[in-house]
């Protein structure tokens, strides 16, 4: 079989161990092209990601007046604008410079989530495969805790977003998934199966390439660990318990061949985030208000900072919804508030 030319996107949430997997392909025998982005205290190791395609994900989303981290939504017909077709054509240029002349080659930044499509369209589906990357939502929001000083809440919505968008937008590509523990746990075997699954050969001999895996894989830069003792008091209970059933699901084996499964529970979950809509958003207001209070803010700023927040958040905790519903066919207006 074949595997001339064949590009591997490595997809998945901040923080969700896409660095960790991209590693340990390029452990592996596969090219990550260069310049990449360099280390720093937050991922000891490096984050694996090109810099020239990070910077066309940057230049495209700063486009719609987005970045990797915005809760706001794409607006409808991007892929007939300039940007992305700007994008695109960048794609294609930095394919031919970086990888034309690899057999097997990767990808990775937390911004595929959103900008896949591009390559999909602008590179030939047959040479591209995906593999999605998960790790437990409150693990995730306890590190952009740590380093991104992000609300618990806001993650555990920017999680549902990135991921339901991830497998969303690589249905019909050859894919596999990985989850961060089972890959901290057995870097080898889970190496393995994602070759398997995506149908490719690895260029090392298996003894050098395991020696490789094994000094890749380090237990003890995993910091962050699901619940019981890591649930902060102020996640709301029912966003973590929408976010961890849905991993729950993406934990299932096999459970990316049945994507009528899938679309079932996320029409599930959207219905009963927007029944919860309301108190998140007042949550996250008293949230905000004692931030401000904590930081000194006088009276007067509070007011107009409180005063702004109330006009505009109602707009940003709904725009998971808007964006969620768009891909699973539901809408919260449609449905109700649940106020």
């Amino acid at each position: 079989m074949s595997t001339a030319g064949i590009g591997i996107l490595v997809v998945g949430m901040h923080r969700s161990g896409t660095s960790a997997l991209t590693g340990a392909l390029q452990a592996s025998g596969i090219a990550l092209g260069g310049p990449l982005m360099a280390s720093d205290q937050h991922n000891e190791k490096g984050y694996q990601e090109l810099e020239a395609a990070v910077r066309i994900h940057e230049d495209f989303l700063g486009h719609f007046l987005l970045d990797g981290a915005s809760l706001a939504v794409l607006p409808e017909s991007w892929e007939k604008s300039g940007a992305a077709e700007t994008a695109r054509v960048a794609i294609r240029e930095l394919f031919q410079q970086q990888f034309s002349g690899e057999k097997l080659w990767a990808l990775k930044d937390p911004r595929l989530c959103r900008t896949l499509p591009l390559w999909r369209q602008a590179l030939a589906d047959d040479r591209l495969r995906a593999v999605l990357a998960l790790r437990h939502p409150l693990e995730v929001a306890n590190s952009l805790l740590t380093r991104n000083n992000f609300s618990i809440n806001r993650t555990l919505l920017l999680w549902m977003q990135h991921v339901i968008e991830a497998e969303k937008s690589t249905r019909g590509m050859i894919r596999s998934k990985i989850l961060y523990d089972e890959l901290i746990d057995d870097v080898v075997a889970v190496v393995e199966r994602v070759k398997v699954e995506l149908e490719i050969e690895w260029q090392l001999p298996d003894e050098e390439r395991h020696r490789n895996l094994n000094a890749w894989i380090d237990p003890r830069l995993k910091h962050q660990h699901a619940p019981p003792a890591s649930v902060p008091a102020s996640a709301f209970p029912p966003l973590v318990e929408i976010a961890v059933a849905l991993y729950r699901v993406y934990e299932e084996p096999g459970i990316l061949r049945n994507t009528e499964k899938l679309d079932q529970c996320y029409g599930e979950f959207m219905q009963m985030l927007s029944r919860h809509y309301g108190h998140l958003m007042q949550t996250e207001i008293e949230r905000f208000e004692g931030q401000l209070a904590f930081q000194g803010a006088d009276l007067a700023q509070r007011n107009e900072e409180i005063v702004r927040l109330r006009e505009t958040l109602s707009w940003k905790i709904t725009t998971p919804l808007r964006t969620l519903g768009n891909f699973v066919g539901y809408s919260p207006a449609e449905k109700g508030s649940g106020n």
